[in-house]
């Protein structure tokens, strides 16, 4: 089959994804770290950091830009 991607993010620690947030914005952390993403490895905070900022990125009815999960 041919087409098939599978991409795999190797997720850094949560300071580092907490200072991309703090200084790029949510927009772009979701570019980055979750839009087009199958599957997560590293960092097991990292994770959680990222699912906790799916959840917020999806519950934010407005699309209201945020730079922390505060």
């Amino acid at each position: 089959m041919h087409g098939m991607s599978f991409n795999k993010l190797i997720v850094p620690e949560i300071e580092v994804l907490t200072t991309f947030l703090k200084e790029n914005g949510s927009t772009l952390f979701y570019m980055k770290y979750v839009k087009k993403i199958d599957v997560m490895m590293g960092d097991c905070d990292g994770i959680d950091f990222i699912e906790d900022f799916e959840n917020k990125y999806y519950d934010t009815e407005d699309d209201t830009e945020f730079h922390s999960l505060d």
